[in-house]
This record gives structure tokens, sequence and C-alpha cells, in this order.
């Protein structure tokens, strides 16, 4: 059943490894964004990629824990860059 429920221009930004708070990418994200709350991914487990990377994988049964972002609007799109 479809829902009417309007998509917003800007998605929160998901943090699971280096980017949350007290790690070392965060600065990336300093004066970015307005708020934060802590998050949980279901259905995925987070993985090292063949890079080092950290990514997420589809995994039903697991989750990912992290930090939801909300981004500023004025740029946001430079953030995400």
């Amino acid at each position: 059943m479809p829902t009417n429920h309007p998509v917003p221009d800007h998605l929160p930004l998901f943090a699971f490894g280096t980017l949350r708070r007290g790690e070392c990418n965060h600065g990336l994200l300093l004066g970015c964004y307005d708020r934060w709350l802590p998050a949980t991914l279901p259905g995925f487990r987070a993985t090292t990629a063949r890079h080092g990377f950290a990514v997420v994988v589809e995994d039903p049964g697991e989750s990912v824990a992290g930090e939801l972002f909300f981004l500023c609007d004025d740029g946001y799109d430079e953030t995400l860059r």
C-alpha cells in the first residue's frame, strides 16, 4: 500500500565508521550539521571492502550501529562530496 509521505530534499547522513563523533575523520563534519542521533541500520552488517574501506552489506538478522547526522541545508551537497 503506497504512502503519501513526502521525501525530504535532504536526507540525513548515516555514519558508522570514522565520521562518527570521537573518531579520526569526524572533523570533516564539524560545522556541517545541526544535530545528530544515535542510529541503527537493521538488516545489514559492516565489513571491510577489498581496498580497506568499511562498507555495509545486506545481512538479515544483523545490524550496524552508527550516528545519524542532519546536515545543514547550506553546504549540504558540498558536505556529501
